[in-house]
């Protein structure tokens, strides 16, 4: 054999092989590759899933929580003036006063840490919601078959249309050619 010859034959490079060349066994080994990274990327999108679920109900959580702190301090303002009009009167004692000015300033803080548990909670939504887009085409990627072109004019013709058509819509050797489909 002329060595020409041969390092023609013995490519140390595979040949480059498109889709629809495929055999049988290669469409199998991408079909079972393809279900093996939809079984790989699911629990990531599930785990996600549950992760937003989970701060929704922190989300409710807060707002409870909230309401509650909210309805606290309401009450330990009203007191707080009650007893501050009282002051004067003797009817009440300075330290009386102090104590229901310390309490409002506590229902206030829990007022505060009620907000920033919900905006914190609100954030972190975003932050999963931004997770589960890169899960959900994470996951498109890695259904079956998708990595094969959707263009459904590469499966209609087998055989290659004429470049010249005259006005007649007759291909160069005289067959009759439809216009190509556009992909």
């Amino acid at each position: 054999m002329s060595p020409r010859l041969r390092s023609a034959t013995t490519s140390p490079l595979p040949r480059a092989r498109s889709w629809r060349g495929s055999t049988t066994a290669d469409y199998r080994i991408d079909l079972a590759q393809g279900e093996a990274d939809v079984a790989q990327a699911m629990p990531n999108w599930t785990n996600i899933a549950a992760q937003i679920e989970q701060q929704k109900a922190r989300m409710a959580q807060t707002a409870a929580a909230l309401a509650q702190s909210g309805a606290s301090a309401e009450f330990a303002r009203q007191e707080a003036n009650r007893f501050d009009g009282l002051v004067g009167s003797g009817a009440v004692s300075l330290k009386q006063a102090q104590q229901a000015q310390s309490e409002q300033k506590r229902a206030n803080a829990a007022v505060a840490e009620s907000l920033a548990m919900q905006d914190q909670a609100r954030k972190q939504i975003a932050v999963l919601e931004s997770a589960r887009g890169k899960a959900t085409a994470a996951l498109k990627r890695a259904r079956p078959g998708s990595n094969k072109p959707d263009c459904a004019c590469l499966t209609r013709r087998s055989t290659p249309r004429s470049p010249v058509r005259s006005a007649t819509g007759r291909s160069a050797s005289g067959n009759m050619s439809s216009p190509a489909p556009a992909c």
